[in-house]
C-alpha cells in the first residue's frame, strides 16, 4: 500500500529522532523540517501551518525560550517524575527543587532537570488546554526587568505594580530559578506582591529553584515560603546534565 505524505512524514519523523538519539543529539522540528524538505525537495510543505508549528508559536507567546521547543516523541516521559506528569491544578501550586542551602544555593542541585520538567508541564498544558495562559518567568531577568521600572510613572511606561499585576493574571505562572535572583528588601516584598495574589487568586504557581525546602524558609522567611510551598514539591538529585553533556 502506497503511503501518503503524511505517513512518510512520519516514517521519516521516527528515524531521525532514533538517529538523534544514538548520537545524543536533540533534534527541534524546524530541524526535522528542514531536513526532510530539503531531502524530498517539497518546499511548499514549508508554507502549510501545521499543528506542532501553532504549537511553537503558543509556546513562542508563553516567552518559553526556544531550545526548549521539543516535541514529547523525543523524550522518555518517563525521565519526567511522576508527581509532575500527574500533577493537576487541585493539588495547588508545584515546586522543583534541589537541596542547596542559602549559602550555597548554586553547589546543589543545578543542572538535574528541574527547568526541562517544568517546561515539559508547560507543553502539555498547552497541547491539552491551547486556551490557559502559560508564562515562563526567568527570576534574575524579571528583577532586572523590575529595575528597569523605576521611576516608569513619571515616564507613562510600565511599573513594578503592573508587572505585579500582570503576573497575577496568568492562568499558569512558571517561574524558573527562585533563589539566583539578587534579593533585597523591596525585591523580596515585590515577589511576595507577586506570589500572595496567585495564591489568593487559587492560580498556579509552577517554581524551580536550587534551594532546598529548608533553604527556601531561610532565605525569604516563613511568610513567603509558606506561599511558596503550597502545593507539591518534587527534590531533584544528581550530577550536573550540562557538564556530563559537554
Amino acid at each position: 500500500m502506497q503511503q501518503n505524505e503524511g505517513e512518510k512524514y512520519s516514517e521519516y519523523r521516527r528515524r531521525m529522532i532514533a538517529e538523534g538519539r544514538e548520537k545524543g543529539e536533540i533534534l527541534t522540528e524546524y530541524q526535522f523540517r528542514t531536513s526532510h524538505l530539503n531531502d524530498t525537495g517539497e518546499r511548499e510543505r514549508a508554507k502549510e501551518p501545521t499543528d506542532f508549528e501553532e504549537h511553537i508559536s503558543r509556546l513562542k507567546n508563553s516567552d518559553v525560550p526556544s531550545r526548549y521547543f521539543l516535541t514529547f516523541e523525543q523524550h522518555d516521559a518517563a525521565e519526567i517524575p511522576s508527581e509532575v506528569r500527574f500533577w493537576e491544578p487541585s493539588n495547588g501550586n508545584l515546586l522543583l527543587h534541589g537541596t542547596g542551602d542559602n549559602s550555597n544555593a548554586a553547589a546543589l542541585g543545578t543542572g538535574t532537570g528541574k527547568t526541562f520538567a517544568a517546561l515539559w508541564l508547560l507543553q502539555k498544558i498547552k497541547r491539552t488546554s491551547p486556551a490557559r495562559y502559560c508564562k515562563f518567568v526567568d527570576l534574575p531577568s524579571l528583577f532586572l526587568q523590575r529595575r528597569s521600572t523605576w521611576g516608569a510613572k513619571a515616564r507613562g511606561a510600565e511599573t513594578e505594580e503592573d508587572i505585579a499585576e500582570r503576573l497575577s493574571r496568568v492562568n499558569y505562572l512558571f517561574l524558573d530559578d527562585l533563589g539566583a535572583e539578587k534579593l533585597t528588601e523591596d525585591g523580596a516584598e515585590f515577589l511576595f506582591a507577586v506570589i500572595n495574589r496567585r495564591w489568593a487568586e487559587e492560580r498556579r504557581t509552577i517554581i524551580t529553584t536550587n534551594l532546598s525546602v529548608r533553604g527556601i524558609v531561610t532565605r525569604y522567611g516563613e511568610k513567603l515560603a509558606s506561599r511558596i510551598l503550597a502545593g507539591v514539591q518534587v527534590e531533584f538529585r544528581g550530577n550536573d546534565r550540562r557538564i556530563l553533556k559537554a
